[in-house]
């Protein structure tokens, strides 16, 4: 064999051990089921938490917005439930840990809630909390990361006890939408700053699935009727 064909050789063994390496490394990461956004080098929630502002700035550009530039594939070209875990699985990661999820469910379930055991409270937070997050899910899944901007403006701190905030800023996206304006209410629990409302456009999130949730009481429907009602909504959307 001459010394053209021994090296013809080689570079067809080194082809084929790259392109076995290539399948069993997608193989791989497709039996193991891991998250889009867990396959990303996205650092863990260590912030500092002194500031609100500089808070919610770390989260959106060192953990939110990258998140979903390693899911577009997902968030593309996935039914409406897969686009609505990958959002949902997202937040729960990302997001959840800097919000106050008892301050939020207890105001929106009302005086119902202290009528609640800790199981039916479980079981309201997690549904009302899929909820919400499914109703965005459908305008994060077809923004642009690349092309989404966070402009944060004022922020203040309210309360005898300076644990009450208020960080204003503009989501502005790809040309042809208008931007958006959202408002983050925070307070400091532990001393540590937590999200307990998110005002879109002018409309309090909490506001709004507060009143939806006591109409819904109102209507006569009991404390389990109202969380399998929310669970339902949770899976349907």
């Amino acid at each position: 064999m001459t010394s053209c064909e021994n090296q013809y050789k080689k570079l067809l063994i080194l082809a084929s051990t790259l392109i076995l390496s290539l399948c069993v490394t997608a193989s791989y990461a497709a039996t193991t089921g891991k998250p889009c956004y867990e396959q990303a080098s996205i650092p863990q929630n260590t912030f500092s938490n002194a500031n609100p502002q500089i808070l919610l700035q770390d989260i959106t550009n060192k953990q939110l917005l990258p998140a979903l530039k390693a899911c577009q594939s997902e968030l593309k070209k996935g039914s409406t439930s897969q686009r609505n875990a990958v959002v949902y699985g997202i937040v729960s990661k990302f997001i959840e840990p800097y919000i106050d999820l008892d301050s939020v469910s207890s105001f929106i379930a009302g005086p119902q809630w202290r009528h609640m055991s800790q199981q039916e409270r479980q079981r309201f937070t997690k549904a009302i909390i899929k909820v919400m997050v499914n109703a965005y899910s459908s305008a994060v899944a077809t923004a642009d990361p690349n092309q989404i901007k966070i402009q944060y403006g004022r922020s203040s701190i309210t309360g005898a006890n300076k644990n009450r905030a208020t960080v204003s800023s503009m989501i502005t996206q790809e040309k042809g939408r208008p931007p958006v304006a959202v408002d983050y209410r925070l307070a400091k629990i532990n001393n540590e700053w937590k999200l307990t409302d998110l005002t879109v456009a002018g409309v309090s999130t909490s506001q709004s699935y507060h009143s939806q949730v006591q109409a819904y009481f109102q209507q006569g429907n009991s404390i389990t009727k109202t969380i399998e009602w929310l669970e339902k909504a949770a899976a349907r959307s």
